[in-house]
């Protein structure tokens, strides 16, 4: 139930506007408008693009009013920035520096995380239109379904490693029209095929593209790795080459000269499709993949029938 600010005598509105923070009174006269005196004047604002959290105590925060500019904005207490991007090396120094009281986040629409102790709790500071999340470091009691719980509008997520049942999370999170990357290059192949088929599957008939690395413990060939996945994943996941179709892609290392000392490790993407998806798109599977079959072949082939 929203709060009665307009049962508030005159005084409890100016004394309620002494006790808030810049951002506090930004966020209450969103709510109100400018229909109640006591909490007047206008709080100032700026757009600004991009804030950085540093680890360094010399320097914490800095404010850029642009992303190109090569030096920051100069910080006022009298002024609110409201922030599209955020990048946050050191999660104290949100949490404890006091600019943050003059930092509106709510309008985030894209944040990277590159530091340890996210949690469920600090999501909510940065609003519902966040599009493009980025973590590098564990996510701890952090759940995929919490993300999409908080950021219902995320179209971007990357983060470094897997928890187990991860593809289950994300059904449970209802995800679609989302890209996913896993960029960690440790994860091993019982991290990243930690899930049935069957889920991955429903995920990509939800137009979710998944980008994982899979670390090649075993110094297998490439051919045996990819000869791998496509026994685990089976028939209804073939391998779909350069389809533009939404797809499970893996990111795997390999030595193409094993008997070579002097070899350096290579990397090869294969990707996968669900094949309900490629047959209703019109392609069509001969022994070198998939090919598009245009309304005329199909047309002749049914006559050559």
């Amino acid at each position: 139930m929203p709060f009665p600010y307009t049962n508030l005598f005159y005084d409890q509105l100016r004394r309620l506007r002494e006790l808030s923070t810049p951002v506090e009174v930004y966020d209450l006269q969103l709510a109100v408008g400018n229909t109640l005196d006591g909490l007047l004047p206008f709080q100032s604002t700026k757009n600004v693009d991009y804030v950085i959290f540093y680890k360094d105590n010399t320097i914490p925060v800095e404010v850029y009013t642009h992303i190109v500019d090569e030096l920051p904005t100069v910080i006022t207490t009298d002024v609110v920035f409201i922030i599209r991007k955020v990048l946050i090396r050191d999660l104290s120094k949100l949490m404890t520096n006091r600019v943050s009281d003059i930092l509106y986040f709510k309008k985030v629409d894209k944040l990277s995380t590159v530091t340890d102790g996210l949690t469920v709790d600090i999501l909510p500071l940065f609003g519902r239109h966040l599009t493009d999340l980025s973590i590098n470091g564990p996510l701890l009691d952090v759940k995929l379904s919490d993300i999409f719980a908080v950021f219902t509008k995320l179209r971007f997520l990357s983060v470094k490693n897997l928890n187990p049942g991860w593809i289950h999370e994300l059904l449970d999170a209802d995800a679609c029209d989302i890209q996913i990357t896993v960029y960690g290059e440790d994860n091993s192949f019982e991290d990243v095929f930690s899930f049935n088929p069957a889920d991955l599957l429903q995920l990509l008939n939800k137009r979710c593209d998944i980008n994982v690395r899979c670390e090649n413990t075993d110094n297998e060939t490439l051919e045996e790795q990819a000869s791998k996945i496509s026994g685990y994943l089976g028939p209804s996941l073939p391998l779909i080459n350069v389809l533009p179709l939404p797809n499970f892609a893996v990111v795997l290392n390999y030595d193409p000269e094993p008997s070579n000392p002097e070899s350096h490790l290579k990397t090869a993407c294969i990707k996968f499709g669900s094949r309900a998806l490629i047959e209703a798109s019109g392609y069509i599977q001969n022994d070198v993949g998939f090919n598009f079959e245009s309304d005329s072949e199909a047309s002749q082939n049914d006559d050559s029938d």
